[in-house]
């Protein structure tokens, strides 16, 4: 199916508020890897998250293959991503030889009358980044193109205004990146565009998504009663506007990074998620991404490191034996709960595609601040268990928010470290004796693993020493075929009269004093769960 250009601008209206498109982008355990310091940066969720992400571009093109169209958009913001956490250069190019090959489908819809501000300054923000001559790019001198969507007049001086028939979409994302592509192109209105950029941050310091009528008098946020926050907003003009080199910008950018990320903090989640403006209301990877990325570029890295691991938390960096339906797709991140939870399901399929390369995108940066855990550690029960029974397995030192397997035999349950770098698990063991193997895996491989000791139902089989045996004298119990250390009870006549445990061969030896009526009685033997393993003999008792 194609799109005509109108379509296709619609849809990009449609889907950068809705899916946040626009972007600048017991037992002892035994330890299998280094410890490391709390805090420190593991680069293994970024890492895998390009190599995803870089994986699903076709000669540098995100194609949506739901509506069958080249993404351009959707690619810069990919490169963008990829660039920031570095290592994709190969990836990044090809993106930008194809947005360079196909700039007037992006920018103006293939029409020569049309020209989107907020596109072109997304395009120049990637030639600039990637040192490419923004003044011949893709055959267009984007520098002077998009100084000829800035406004030179009264309130709306500096404001970005689109050349189109179908109105005017320009919005204070797209501001950003104007703001931040003449600035590095060292345009004449690199300081106009910034200075109506910092105009749409209201005194309590986020920033707003649309700009008033241009006939408004006043072009500030706090100017307009209907101005509302957008936590997707705030972080790319926090991103964008740290971009620009610290020589070349206002004296208010400083103020409004630290107002805005303070901003950021106030509505951030106790477990470090963001959620999004209306319609994308809700905690999303998408807002919490990008919010990770501009508290860390604040330099607010606790705070960063928290949404981090609150996005890695709904990554597919899965183990293999974990992975269910998002095997080969490890890296890529799910937009909210519901969507990893299909995921893991159903896989990504042709209709949610989209999302995950969106949510993959947008969140990719942020993962830059995801942290190491101290060194994984499994804890089981002390001692024996009882066979059957469903025991916790403990797990410590893993990273906040990383996706852990924890395998017993073939059975595998899924958990994922909470801040602290801890879970449980609950496992139901065989129901026979036997020591079991656990193990915690994540997508590098084994952590750690520990053992369990359980013990089966058994008969046992005690021999006393002497048949009869007079008032006052003693008799010995003989166990053998007992586990390693169990322990072992000897009940007469209703009460408990020796105790031990086992030697390390099974076998252990009780002696205890002969009491009570003459006569036949019976010596009951328990193990180390009563009801399970026991057995009796009998002996006479004399005058």
């Amino acid at each position: 199916m194609s799109i005509s250009p109108l379509a296709r601008r619609g849809l990009r209206v449609v889907l950068a508020p809705t899916l946040g498109a626009v972007l600048a982008l017991g037992s002892v355990p035994v330890l299998t890897g280094p410890a490391h310091a709390v805090g420190s940066p593991d680069p293994r969720p970024a890492r895998v998250g390009a190599d995803w992400l870089a994986g699903q571009l076709t000669d540098g093109v995100l194609y949506n293959t739901q509506y069958a169209y080249d993404d351009f958009g959707l690619s810069i913001d990919a490169a963008l991503a990829l660039d920031a956490v570095g290592g994709q250069d190969a990836a990044v190019d090809a993106v930008t030889d194809a947005v360079a090959a196909n700039l007037g489908t992006y920018v103006s819809g293939g029409d020569p009358d049309e020209l989107y501000s907020g596109p072109l300054a997304k395009v120049l923000t990637l030639a600039t980044d990637q040192g490419r001559n923004a003044r011949s790019f893709g055959g267009s001198n984007l520098v002077t193109d998009l100084e000829g969507r800035v406004l030179g007049a009264g309130a709306n001086t500096g404001r970005i205004e689109d050349r189109s028939q179908y109105g005017d979409y320009a919005n204070t994302i797209g501001q950003s990146f104007a703001a931040r592509g003449l600035t590095v192109a060292q345009s004449a209105r690199a300081d106009e565009a910034t200075d109506f950029l910092l105009a749409q941050q209201c005194a309590a310091g986020f920033f707003r998504l649309s700009f008033a009528a241009q006939s408004a008098p006043g072009q500030g946020c706090d100017d307009d009663p209907a101005s509302a926050p957008s936590v997707d907003v705030t972080a790319l003009a926090v991103v964008n506007l740290s971009a620009q080199s610290a020589s070349s910008v206002q004296g208010g950018v400083p103020d409004a990074i630290d107002r805005a990320a303070e901003w950021l903090l106030s509505v951030q989640g106790a477990a470090g998620a963001f959620s999004g403006s209306p319609p994308t209301d809700g905690r999303n990877t998408n807002s919490t991404g990008l919010a990770a990325w501009a508290l860390a570029e604040a330099g607010r890295s606790d705070a960063s490191a928290l949404s981090a691991g609150w996005v890695r938390a709904h990554q597919a960096d899965q183990a293999p034996r974990c992975q269910r339906g998002l095997t080969g797709q490890q890296g890529a991140v799910a937009y909210d709960d519901d969507a990893l939870r299909r995921g893991r399901g159903d896989g990504i399929t042709e209709e949610t595609s989209d999302q995950w390369r969106r949510a993959t995108a947008q969140a990719l940066p942020g993962l830059l601040r995801a942290e190491r855990g101290t060194g994984t550690a499994l804890r089981l029960p002390r001692g024996y268990v009882r066979g059957g029974a469903r025991i916790t397995a403990r797990v410590t030192g893993a990273g906040p928010g990383e996706a852990l397997c924890v395998v017993r035999g073939r059975t595998t349950t899924l958990r994922t470290a909470d801040r602290t770098g801890a879970t449980s698990a609950r496992i139901t063991l065989a129901r026979g004796t036997g020591t079991y193997r656990v193990r915690v895996q994540s997508g590098r491989g084994t952590e750690a693993r520990a053992f369990v000791d359980a013990l089966g139902r058994q008969q046992l089989d005690p021999r006393l020493a002497k048949a009869r045996v007079g008032r006052g004298g003693t008799q010995v119990v003989r166990v053998g075929h007992l586990a390693a250390g169990e322990s072992v009870r000897v009940r007469y006549r209703g009460s408990v009269v020796a105790a031990k445990n086992a030697t390390a061969r099974g076998n252990v030896k009780l002696t205890f004093r002969v009491t009570g009526k003459p006569g036949l009685v019976r010596v009951r033997v328990l193990g180390e769960f009563a009801d399970i393993r026991r057995g009796s003999d009998t002996f006479r008792v004399r005058r």
